[in-house]
């Protein structure tokens, strides 16, 4: 897929990697035509794929447009969203994605399937991914296991 990861004004920012992670660098206020942008890419990202985890760098965030929220907690309920994380980001951005989040969790059927964890840099959340798809890996292998032994 060839696209241009830089959305609207160009402040936002959201690609892809293989096999399961979306990946968003917010700078700035998220504005609505961006929050549109964004979860409309990761939505055409998400079919056919059992997982997808979120990673956030929220170093340069300074808001998320109240709409932006709404859809984005919507976005996520139509994704098989198996994680969230979130790097770089100074208390204000914390609350932002905590704020966004907590709509996720109220409203989701598998909010439970999908935490929520921060942390310092890029490689200690794409280390907790890898961590988490080899968790739900091996449940899925264990669970596929015990189903044909029954």
């Amino acid at each position: 897929m060839v696209y241009d990861p830089q959305v609207g004004n160009g402040k936002q920012r959201t690609y892809f990697i293989e096999p399961d992670t979306i990946v968003i660098e917010f700078e700035g206020v998220v504005l609505p035509e961006e929050g549109a942008e964004i979860c409309r890419r990761h939505e055409a990202w998400a079919p056919g794929r059992p997982r997808v985890f979120i990673m956030v760098d929220a170093a340069k965030l300074e808001r998320i447009d109240p709409d932006v929220r709404r859809m984005a907690n919507e976005s996520m309920q139509r994704m098989p969203m198996r994680g969230l994380t979130v790097h770089s980001a100074p208390l204000k951005a914390r609350m932002i994605i905590k704020l966004l989040f907590t709509a996720f969790r109220l409203f989701s059927k598998q909010a439970d399937l999908a935490p929520l964890s921060y942390f310092n840099t890029r490689e200690e959340s794409l280390a907790w991914i890898a961590s988490r798809r080899a968790t739900l890996e091996a449940e899925a292998k264990a669970a596929g296991a015990a189903t044909a032994s029954a």
